[in-house]
């Protein structure tokens, strides 16, 4: 006996219908009602749903590839890799549509050995400019992933901040080789390496932090955000605490007043004892 349409089913039809729609290509009683239903949506948008009027494709799919060939993404290719194949599980396949409407590499993503978290944490660490080849193994767990795409984004904010501060520090190294005697250059030498860590270890805390918030789900926060917040807390002073060392502090507002860098008492102390 032929397998009857549900009234559930024949009422997508009716929307169909009433907007216009041929029905032709979708009129399959294999199709379940939230499948119609994406495909009601894609043909309204005037998609092509030839690529994926198939009964054995979830909705949830189908509402994935509705979503990124609106946002103007030639899903051609990528429905015969992901979907046809059947390489790739839902919550895989959602990932790879996420990343390819963002305009991110997939190439590291195309992996049906990574489960969805693992993708997840690719395709953070292609929104934030890193190279993710160093962790797309499936050998890592998504958590192991995301501590190597933390050092990596730190290490980049770290090189972001450098560059964005190089022309002031630079004028105050200057500065000193001229002003002071060679003896006190050399003195003065290792107080400006130990400030430089202290500064890294001090944006190493505050990218923890944004980890901490972020953990595996979408914050909104990228890279470039987080590097302008702490950009804007090294210039304000707020990741630096009062110290012994306000010289360093009298240095730089002699040129042209750049970023304040003050040292902690404590974190000279510990560099003493190492001494």
């Amino acid at each position: 006996m032929a397998k009857k349409f549900t009234e559930e089913q024949t009422a997508v039809f009716r929307k169909c219908i009433r907007a216009g729609l041929s029905i032709e290509d979708i009129k399959n009683p294999d199709y379940n009602v939230a499948q119609l239903h994406e495909l009601y949506l894609a043909k309204k948008a005037g998609l092509d749903i030839s690529l994926y009027s198939d009964p054995a494709i979830s909705a949830e799919t189908m509402r994935e590839i509705r979503r990124t060939a609106a946002a103007d993404v030639d899903v051609g290719k990528l429905v015969h890799t992901v979907v046809q194949t059947g390489a790739y599980n839902d919550s895989q396949a959602k990932e790879i549509m996420d990343a390819a409407r963002r305009g991110l590499n997939l190439k590291n993503m195309l992996n049906p050995e990574l489960n969805a978290l693992q993708m997840k944490q690719i395709k953070f660490g292609e929104r934030d400019g890193i190279d993710t080849g160093v962790y797309a193994d499936s050998a890592f767990s998504a958590e192991q992933m995301q501590k190597l795409r933390f050092e990596l984004v730190v290490q980049k904010i770290i090189e972001r901040l450098k560059e964005f501060f190089s022309q002031a520090w630079n004028k105050f190294v200057n500065w000193v080789r001229e002003e002071l005697p060679a003896e006190q250059v050399q003195g003065n030498s290792y107080a400006e390496d130990s400030a430089e860590q202290f500064i890294s270890d001090k944006i190493y805390k505050e990218v923890c932090i944004y980890f901490e918030s972020e953990q595996t789900e979408e914050t909104g926060e990228t890279l470039q955000s987080v590097t302008e917040k702490i950009s804007k807390k090294i210039i304000s002073g707020e990741l630096m605490a009062e110290s012994e060392i306000q010289q360093k502090q009298e240095f730089y507002n002699a040129i042209n007043e750049p970023p304040v860098i003050i040292v902690e008492a404590e974190f000279e102390e510990d560099l003493a004892m190492e001494m």
